[in-house]
């Protein structure tokens, strides 16, 4: 992860906030505090910085949970550290603690994380798990899932870490991923594989053919042997074949995919529809153009086809972009209007449930 910035950055963006014109400051106080689990650390990882947030979509770390609360612009320092061995992170209030950590315990001083509300209006809750060798400590305004976790996940209270200034500020900030893990089609030794690499990233998301590696699950996938990719996949995935269609379609997809997990034919569906499956935690695998360039048909003896299409895991969303996992590229963020002008050309999309 990348090393925090300190809060010369923190002051520098509600310094911004405050060049806002006089009669909208008393309403832009705050910044809003970004949320992140990790399941692979178990942590639960916080922070103000849009664009360390955006870092970590970018790289597909974890799973994106919103703004957890806001945080005044000043107050009472809460400090963040990194231990590189257990790849963790800890925050506190406690300036002794925060010394004795970074002094004799091995953890990397990160500077003021962001601010503790000095008028002490929402209490941020402090948990410890002694199972838990990484994210044993946890962060929350919620009482709720304080009494869930102490009651019934091992987790012990700790008290107030803090306080927030608010749970509602002036973001308009609804990005939503959904965490699906990149799955490398090249690693197989299959240029051509993104269709099996791409159904397995959203089964292994939905906890299904978690026996499977690509290697193994390509092994598994219908060939069609007139090369008709409404039947099967034509050709081979391993190398690329001159004048035969190497691709698998909806309608032989969805039967072969159906075998490990639930799956649905949408294709014919908006953006819209798309992303409204992934706002209920559904990966949807899109046929898309390679690198979201415009198509090069073809004629084939089963009907045209786009040479340069690819395959695509879409998990994610934001105001104006869609979030993808790509076998090929891995996980990044597209433009809207870009991922359905390359979507549109054949309209093919099946959801993993």
């Amino acid at each position: 992860m990348k090393k925090f910035l300190g809060v010369i950055l923190f002051a520098a963006i509600c310094f911004v906030l405050f060049l806002i014109p006089s009669q909208m400051v008393s309403a832009i106080t705050s910044t809003p505090i970004y949320r992140f689990y990790s399941p692979r650390t178990q942590e639960h990882f916080f922070t103000y910085n849009p664009a360390e947030r955006d870092q970590l979509l970018n790289r597909g770390w974890g799973n994106y949970e919103g703004v957890s609360w806001y945080a005044p612009c000043n107050g009472d320092d809460v400090y963040r550290l990194y231990n590189p061995v257990s790849d963790d992170h800890f925050y506190t209030r406690n300036w002794s603690e925060y010394f004795t950590l970074s002094t004799h315990r091995g953890w990397i001083p990160e500077s003021v994380a962001f601010y503790s509300d000095t008028g002490q209006r929402i209490p941020v809750y402090r948990l410890y798990n002694p199972s838990l060798q990484t994210g044993s400590h946890h962060y929350t305004t919620s009482i709720h899932e304080v009494n869930v976790l102490t009651s019934q996940r091992g987790w012990h209270y700790e008290g107030i870490a803090w306080y927030a200034s608010s749970l509602t500020g002036q973001t308009t900030d609804e990005i939503k991923t959904l965490g699906v893990q990149f799955i490398n089609q090249e690693t197989a030794g299959a240029p051509m594989g993104c269709e099996a690499a791409s159904a397995l990233e959203a089964l292994h998301y939905k906890g299904h053919a978690g026996e499977y590696n690509l290697s193994s699950f390509l092994k598994t996938m219908p060939i069609a042997v007139n090369g008709n990719p409404y039947e099967g996949f034509g050709g081979t995935p391993y190398t690329v074949v001159t004048g035969i269609y190497q691709s698998i379609f909806p309608s032989a997809f969805v039967p072969w995919i159906t075998r490990f997990g639930s799956a649905k034919d949408i294709s014919g569906s908006n953006l819209n529809v798309i992303l409204s499956q992934v706002a209920a935690n559904n990966p949807v695998v899109t046929w898309v153009t390679l690198d979201y360039q415009r198509p090069r048909w073809n004629q084939y003896d089963w009907g045209k086809g786009i040479d340069n299409a690819h395959v695509v895991t879409v998990d994610g969303y934001s105001n104006s972009a869609v979030h993808v996992v790509d076998p090929e590229n891995g996980a990044y963020w597209v433009s809207k209007s870009k991922f359905s002008e390359a979507y549109e050309h054949m309209k093919f999309a099946v959801v993993i449930q």
